[in-house]
């Protein structure tokens, strides 16, 4: 296994240098002058311009430029255009807040959706099963940040029950359940939302597969009770595909937490990555995008390698 790693980790090093080129090229195919999220345009006037592009090194060719910026990455130097402080220091404080949301609603997600789909697939096509089929085509169909502004609406503005934006109460000085929790409930409900029914889905789908294979016939005809048959034969082979979920699903919660953070004005990395878009900031844009697919290529490997030790048939090192 320790061999398989190795090789993936391997494998992902041309991935993450083809990602930070072909987003290095695209922010400098968009018009516009960086330099107005370093200094504003009223102001350019009593600036020397020519001096400051030469420190932030935008007067070299483009390839110098992306060498120029990777060095940075690597060394942990590169500045904000915008904020004037290294873009690591940013993202050490917007990535713990990005991840308790998104992590919250994938344990939320799978373990509700788990729950439904097996009794969705004990007993299929009825009332139950009709029904949570509706809904999670519903959840499916519903978009991310209209599902956000209903229940800002409901939660916010007619029960006054939850805060419609922050991240934790203005008088906390840091981090506790109890600053943040209030805070988090509306954005973890929206991402769950549309995590849900994909976890609902696709358990029951495995569930009713496994349940139909030749193992599960032979169980019956020995005598075993239904629970004996579903639970020590059906789930621990249904619930194997589900692993997979998780490592699928993390691309979803960071391209959410980009809609999810802006409408709930929560200071995350996605909220980042779009405030950096919209000024302009290269380092900030190039970063945050080599974080996010770091992020889900480390979570595909990890599902890989959870799938295996929960099924050893799987041996990794003939992949």
């Amino acid at each position: 296994m320790l061999r398989y790693i190795v090789r993936r980790v391997l494998q992902a090093i041309p991935i993450l240098i083809a990602v930070s080129l072909l987003v290095f090229l695209m922010v400098h195919a968009v018009p516009g002058d960086p330099l107005n999220a370093l200094v504003s345009p009223d102001r350019q006037s009593g600036v020397n311009l020519t001096a400051l592009r030469h420190q932030y090194g935008l007067d070299k060719p483009l390839l110098q430029q992306y060498f120029f910026m990777m060095k940075g990455i690597f060394s942990g130097s590169l500045i904000s255009f915008s904020e004037r402080v290294p873009v690591f220091e940013m993202i050490r404080q917007t990535l713990p807040v990005t991840a308790t949301i998104g992590l919250a609603a994938l344990l939320i997600s799978a373990v509700v959706g788990v729950i439904l789909g097996i009794l969705a697939a004990i007993r299929p096509f009825g009332v139950v099963d009709q029904s949570l089929s509706v809904l999670s085509v519903a959840g499916l169909s519903i978009p991310s940040f209209v599902c956000a502004l209903i229940l800002v609406y409901f939660f916010t503005g007619r029960l006054h029950l939850l805060p419609g934006s922050g991240f934790f109460a203005s008088a906390a000085q840091q981090w506790s359940l109890g600053s943040i929790l209030p805070h988090i409930v509306l954005p973890v409900l929206t991402l769950s939302v549309g995590l849900l029914p994909e976890f609902y889905r696709f358990t029951r789908s495995s569930v009713l597969e496994v349940m139909s294979e030749d193992f599960i016939r032979t169980a019956r005809a020995k005598g075993l009770s239904q629970k004996a048959v579903l639970v020590d034969h059906g789930l621990r082979n249904g619930l194997l595909p589900v692993i997979t979920m998780f490592g699928l699903n993390v691309s979803y919660v960071l391209g959410g937490s980009a809609v999810l953070e802006t409408v709930f004005g929560i200071p995350g990395m996605g909220w980042l990555a779009v405030t950096a878009a919209m000024a302009r900031d290269y380092p900030m844009i190039i970063t945050t995008n080599l974080i996010a697919a770091s992020l889900v290529i480390l979570s595909n490997l990890l599902t890989d390698v959870l799938y295996a030790v929960a099924d050893p048939r799987i041996k990794l090192e003939r992949k």
